[in-house]
């Protein structure tokens, strides 16, 4: 899983990974690390891509947060289904713990 807000941005505007890395003045590395959610963007670095992107900087932010939340919770469930099995079906499977509802 990775931020595919800042993927999206820097593909559609067809800005390089080395551009946005200079706008938030970090490394590359630094760069792939954010998108890939390893670490967390910072309120500064989300308000220099809504400048980039002329967009409202809480889009990038709100996406940040979202991704942090989502990988705090597979490794917690990484961690519960080591301690518990039972959270695991006897396939080895995910179980689901709530309802996906479809339209008909």
């Amino acid at each position: 899983m990775h931020n595919v807000l800042m993927e999206f941005c820097q593909k559609q505007y067809k800005v390089s990974k080395e551009a946005v890395a200079k706008c938030l003045k970090i490394s590359l590395s630094e760069y792939d690390d954010i998108v890939a959610g390893k670490v967390f963007l910072t309120p500064a670095q989300a308000k220099a891509l809504g400048k980039l992107y002329n967009a409202d900087s809480n889009f990038f932010y709100t996406a940040a947060e979202q991704l942090d939340h989502y990988l705090t919770s597979v490794a917690l469930m990484a961690v519960l289904k080591a301690k518990h099995p039972a959270l695991t079906d006897s396939k080895n499977k995910k179980v689901h713990t709530r309802k996906t509802f479809t339209s008909e």
